[in-house]
C-alpha cells in the first residue's frame, strides 16, 4: 500500500519553513589583527624608549659623579677666585665673577659640588627645552618619541665638557642663556605667551651680559628674528619686542640694586686705566669671524639648502618632487658622512661645526613634510646660529669654542629627525642613540684627555684638602703638591687668607690652594703679549708695602715670568726666604715658594688673620 500524500499546500509549507529557517550557530570569539598589532608596536616602541631612557639617565649620572674630581692651576682656578670674591679685586675682567658668586655660595665653597650642580643645571634646563619642543611638535611627552626626546634633551648638553674644564665660568654661563634664549624662541610659537616669552628673553639676556656685551646684542637679535619670523605683522612682533626689552631694563635695575655698583665702576676704571675698552689680546673681530667661514664653509652651505627649501614652501606651496627626491637623497649622505667622520676623529675643532651641520640637514628633511611648521623649522634654523653667537667677543678661535654649545646644535638635529619620521619609532629611536652617542663620545674624549690635569679623570680618585676647607679627589702627584704645598706653608708661618701673589703667571691655583688670597686681580697671565705689561701696572698698583708682606710663588714652566724678569720688574727676592721647592704636576719643572722676612702678627684661633676672610 502506497504511503498517504500531503495535500500539495501542506509539502509547499514544509518547504517554505526550511528554506527560511535561521541556522544555529555556536558563539565564537574573535580578535582584531590590527589591534594586536597595535598592542605589539606600542610594547616595541615603549621597549626601545625606555632603554634610550635609560642610556640618558646613565651618561647623566655618569658625568655628575665624575665631576668630583680634577684641579687645573689655570683657568678652572681662576674662575674659582672670581667666584669667591669678585668684589675683593681692584679690577674685573667681565662680570662672570658676580654671576657665579651665588653659585658658589650656595654650595658653601665646595668645588666638587659647585661643579656637579653647575652640570645639574644644565640637565635640567635641557629636559626643560625638551618638553617645551614637545609640546610644539604635538609629541606628547607620555608617549614613547616625547620620553625620548625629553631623556635625549637632557643630557645633550653635556657635550659641553668634551674640554673638561669642570669648574663653571663665562662659557657655562653662556651655554645657560642660551638654551633659556632657545626655550623664550619655542614660547613664541604658543598663543597668549607673549609674556611667558618676553620673561624668558630677558633671563637669557641678563645672562649673557654676565659674559660679554657682544654676546647679549647678538641673542637680542637673534629673538627678534624669531619674533618676526612667528608673526610677521608688524604691530604685534614690535609689542612682543617692547615686552622683552621692558622686562630686560627692569632686570637690570634688579640686578644693579643687588651688586655692589661702586665697586663694580671702580674696578671697571681700573680696567680702562690699564687696557683701554678693549680686550687685552687685542684682535680683529672681523678676520676672525672671516677665518671661521672659510674654514666651515659647509656649514653655511647646509644653511642655505635649508633656506631654499623654506622659500621653495611659501605660500603655503608643497615641496616639488624634484627638490624632495635630491634632498631625501643628499641630506642623509652628508649627515652619515658627517657624522662618521665627527665621531671617529673627535676633538674641539670638528664637533662644533659638524653638529651645526647635522642640524640644518635635519631641517631641511623635517621640512619636506606636508605636516610641519614651516614656522617652527624656520624658527630652530635661526636658532642653529646661537652657538655662533655666543661666541661673539671671544679672542679666541670660534671653532673651538663651538664645542661649548654643540649640545644645542645637537638638539635641533635630533628634533629635525623627530618631525621628519614622526611615525617611524626605529628612526626615531636611531636619532635618539646618535645623539647620545656623539655626547658619550664628546665627554669620553674629555676624561682621556682634560684640560691641562697632570692624569686622566679616572686616575683622580686621591681625596685632598685644599682651598678654604673644600675637599677634591685628585691624581696622586697633584695631591701630593698641594699637601706639601699646604703643610710647608703652614709651618713656614702662612695663615689663611694670607696674600700670596702667582708670579709665574700659571700658577693662580696654588694660591687657591693654599687658601691664600692675591690681592689687586687673580691672574698675572704670563705667555701673552700683553703679559709683560700687565705685571708693571699689577705691580705698579699693588705698591711695595704690600709685596712685601706677601708670599710669592714661581716657577720654570714654559711661558712664565723667568726670576730675571721679575727682578726687573722690581721684586727683591733678598727681602723673602725660600720655603718650598717643589715639582709642577704636570711637566715636573720647579716651582718654588717664598715667604716674607717682614714681620707678620700670628694667626688667629680659626688660623686666619685678622681682617683677612674673602669678601
Amino acid at each position: 500500500m502506497l504511503p498517504a500524500l500531503r495535500p500539495p499546500n501542506e509539502r509547499n509549507s514544509a518547504i517554505s519553513d526550511v528554506a527560511t529557517r535561521k541556522p544555529k550557530f555556536t558563539q565564537v570569539r574573535t580578535v582584531s589583527l590590527s589591534g594586536e598589532r597595535s598592542a605589539a608596536r606600542d610594547i616595541a616602541a615603549w621597549s626601545a624608549s625606555l632603554i634610550v631612557i635609560a642610556a640618558s639617565a646613565a651618561l647623566i649620572v655618569r658625568t655628575i659623579w665624575l665631576l668630583g674630581g680634577g684641579f687645573d692651576f689655570t683657568d678652572q682656578s681662576f674662575y674659582l677666585m672670581l667666584a669667591q670674591q669678585p668684589a675683593g679685586y681692584e679690577l674685573t675682567y667681565g662680570l662672570f665673577g658676580y654671576g657665579l658668586h651665588p653659585l658658589y655660595e650656595l654650595v658653601g665653597g665646595s668645588i666638587a659640588s659647585m661643579q656637579r650642580v653647575g652640570a645639574l643645571v644644565l640637565v635640567v634646563l635641557g629636559a626643560a627645552l625638551g618638553l617645551v619642543i614637545s609640546n610644539r611638535t604635538r609629541m606628547d611627552w607620555r608617549r614613547p618619541a616625547g620620553a625620548q626626546i625629553v631623556a635625549v634633551s637632557a643630557s645633550l648638553p653635556l657635550a659641553y665638557y668634551l674640554p673638561w674644564v669642570p669648574v663653571p665660568g663665562y662659557n657655562w654661563i653662556a651655554l645657560v642663556g642660551a638654551i633659556v634664549l632657545l626655550i623664550a624662541m619655542l614660547l613664541l610659537l604658543e598663543a597668549g605667551n607673549g609674556y611667558g616669552s618676553a620673561a624668558t628673553a630677558a633671563a637669557a639676556a641678563i645672562l649673557a651680559i654676565f659674559t660679554r656685551p657682544q654676546t647679549a646684542i647678538g641673542f637680542g637679535a637673534l629673538y627678534v628674528a624669531a619674533t618676526f619670523i612667528v608673526d610677521p605683522a608688524p604691530k604685534s612682533s614690535l609689542m612682543q619686542i617692547v615686552r622683552a626689552a621692558g622686562l630686560t631694563a627692569m632686570a637690570v635695575v634688579g640686578i644693579a640694586a643687588i651688586l655692589p655698583l661702586g665697586i663694580l665702576i671702580d674696578q671697571i676704571k681700573e680696567y680702562i686705566a690699564i687696557f683701554g675698552t678693549t680686550h687685552p689680546l687685542h684682535f680683529s673681530f672681523v678676520d676672525q669671524q672671516l677665518e671661521f667661514l672659510k674654514t666651515a664653509w659647509f656649514w653655511l652651505v647646509c644653511g642655505a639648502i635649508l633656506a631654499f627649501v623654506l622659500f621653495s614652501r611659501l605660500g603655503g606651496k608643497p615641496v616639488s618632487n624634484r627638490l624632495t627626491v635630491l634632498v631625501c637623497i643628499v641630506a642623509p649622505i652628508i649627515s652619515a658622512v658627517i657624522l662618521v667622520r665627527t665621531i671617529s676623529r673627535l676633538d674641539e675643532y670638528r664637533i662644533g661645526p659638524a653638529t651645526g651641520i647635522l642640524a640644518f640637514c635635519a631641517l631641511s628633511l623635517a621640512c619636506l613634510r606636508k605636516e610641519a611648521a614651516p614656522r617652527l623649522i624656520a624658527l630652530l634654523g635661526v636658532a642653529a646660529f646661537i652657538p655662533w653667537i655666543a661666541t661673539l667677543g671671544a679672542s679666541a678661535a670660534v671653532r673651538p669654542q663651538l664645542v661649548y654649545y654643540s649640545g644645542i646644535s645637537s638638539f635641533i638635529a635630533v628634533v629635525g629627525v623627530f618631525i621628519a619620521v614622526r611615525q617611524n619609532m626605529v628612526a626615531v629611536t636611531l636619532a635618539s642613540c646618535a645623539g647620545l652617542y656623539l655626547t658619550f663620545s664628546a665627554i669620553q674624549f674629555g676624561l682621556a684627555s682634560p684640560y691641562r690635569l697632570a692624569a686622566p679623570v679616572a686616575m683622580q680618585v686621591v681625596p685632598t684638602q685644599m682651598g678654604w676647607g673644600a675637599e677634591l679627589k685628585l691624581d696622586s702627584i697633584t695631591s701630593e703638591f698641594i699637601t706639601k704645598l699646604r703643610n710647608d706653608s703652614k709651618q713656614g708661618g702662612f695663615c689663611q687668607g694670607d696674600a700670596v701673589i702667582d708670579l709665574s703667571g700659571n700658577l693662580p691655583g696654588a694660591v687657591f690652594a693654599m687658601g691664600g688670597l692675591m690681592p689687586v686681580f687673580p691672574w698675572i697671565s704670563a705667555g701673552y703679549p700683553f703679559s709683560y705689561y700687565f705685571a708693571q701696572e699689577y705691580l705698579k698698583r699693588l705698591g711695595q708695602a704690600r709685596l712685601a708682606r706677601s708670599w710669592l710663588i714661581t716657577a720654570e714652566t714654559p711661558n712664565t715670568f723667568s726670576r730675571q724678569e721679575l727682578e726687573s720688574l722690581g721684586v727683591d727676592f733678598a727681602a723673602y726666604r725660600l720655603v718650598d721647592d717643589l715639582p709642577h704636576p704636570v711637566d715636573g719643572t720647579s716651582v718654588k715658594l717664598y715667604a716674607p722676612l717682614a714681620d707678620r702678627s700670628a694667626c688667629e684661633q680659626n688660623g686666619m688673620r685678622a681682617s683677612q676672610e674673602p669678601r
